[in-house]
């Protein structure tokens, strides 16, 4: 019998629960860098694992924290600015905040500026030298 209570405490300590994330967190999303400027910057933060055993468990934990605080201050999004292990399985992550348009996908700046670029000249506002020059501009801006 007492093989079988030394036994459970030892499991559970190597089980290494990891932090889940709640019903908010889980409507957060990872952005990189072309998002930001669609995107209202609320914050920054760090979070980190507690000292547990099992790297993945300890790994998620950092990725939920995020999720859950972005939530928590009204962020539907977050990006990742550093995420570091010290190799013994703890981890750590800065990162900063969002509010982002409510849509499946971005599309990036240099698009709607052609967009808008095109129908000046559709209208005549511009000329078809013009046009070229500007959507070349535009072109290798956003590369």
């Amino acid at each position: 019998m007492k093989k079988v209570f030394i036994a459970i405490p030892i499991i559970v300590l190597l089980s290494g629960c990891a932090t889940k994330a709640t019903p908010e967190g889980k409507k957060t999303r990872q952005i990189d860098m072309s998002w930001k400027n669609s995107c209202v910057y609320i914050g920054s933060s760090q979070t980190s694992s507690a000292i547990k055993f099992g790297a993945q468990g300890n790994h998620e934990t950092v990725r939920n924290n995020m999720k859950n605080e972005t939530a928590e201050n009204g962020g539907n999004a977050y990006m990742v600015n550093d995420f570091i292990s010290d190799g013994m399985g703890h981890f750590s992550a800065s990162f900063e905040m969002y509010k982002c348009p409510e849509t499946k996908y971005h599309v990036p700046k240099k698009y709607d500026a052609l967009e808008k670029l095109k129908k000046l000249y559709d209208k005549d506002v511009i000329t078809e030298k013009e046009y070229k020059a500007e959507k070349f501009k535009l072109l290798n801006q956003y590369q």
